[in-house]
């Protein structure tokens, strides 16, 4: 089944400006709607684990800081 869908002319322009050759516009517009929304995610981790995840993503967080300070620290030392 398909669907007529009416774009104001702006809107139809951005998508075509991310249209890749060879592709169609019903390929972009996919393309760019991309896979599963974030809310098809929600509930399925449990409290304990989004805890863990967040105490890992702080942690990377932290260590990715750290990494750009030391980076910035040694273009500055010169």
């Amino acid at each position: 089944m398909s669907k007529t869908v009416r774009l104001p002319d702006d809107v139809y322009e951005r998508v075509e400006a991310h249209q890749r050759e060879g592709e169609s516009l019903v390929e972009t517009i996919d393309r760019l709607a991309g896979g599963r929304s974030l809310r098809e995610l929600v509930g399925i981790l449990s409290d304990d684990e989004a805890e863990e995840m967040r105490g890992y993503l702080e942690d990377l967080d932290k260590q990715t800081q750290d990494d750009l300070d030391e980076t910035a620290a040694r273009f500055t030392s010169n």
